[in-house]
């Protein structure tokens, strides 16, 4: 079994408690933030409505450099960017921050592991002839 997932068996309620206070924070927060209030449009607090609105404006033929959000924010980034949250669009805007939120933690842990699994690469390297570790510096 690869040291990775031996980590991850080892530490698996760390994890667990990870995943479960990042459901959390996105329930009572980060949806709650992207609803859209007309009447105040200041309780408004994501950008990812900007995002999935510019992707759309891609596919109406609409400029996405002029489109705004409900706050007056305009999309300001690569163009590829909004053509990969397009499909977000479909969704209201609280699970649009929601899906967000879950691939960005995603792509955190992958990042987690890749960066530990590269670190046991080099730490953990040994010498066929030595049976030592060799540490590249």
């Amino acid at each position: 079994m690869p040291p990775t997932f031996q980590h991850l068996r080892r530490h698996w309620p760390l994890f667990a408690g990870l995943i479960v206070a990042l459901a959390v924070w996105c329930a009572v927060d980060v949806s709650r933030r992207a609803r859209i209030d007309p009447l105040r449009p200041s309780q408004h607090m994501t950008d990812v409505t900007v995002y999935t609105e510019a992707g759309r404006a891609f596919f109406d033929g609409r400029d996405a450099y002029e489109v705004a959000n409900i706050r007056g924010w305009k999309y300001l980034y690569p163009p590829l960017f909004a053509l990969l949250i397009a499909p977000l669009a479909e969704l209201s805007p609280p699970w649009q921050a929601s899906v967000w939120f879950a691939l960005s933690v995603l792509m955190c842990f992958g990042s987690y592991f890749e960066c530990r699994r590269l670190w046991q690469f080099v730490t953990l390297t040994r010498s066929a002839s030595e049976g030592v570790s060799s540490r590249p510096r």
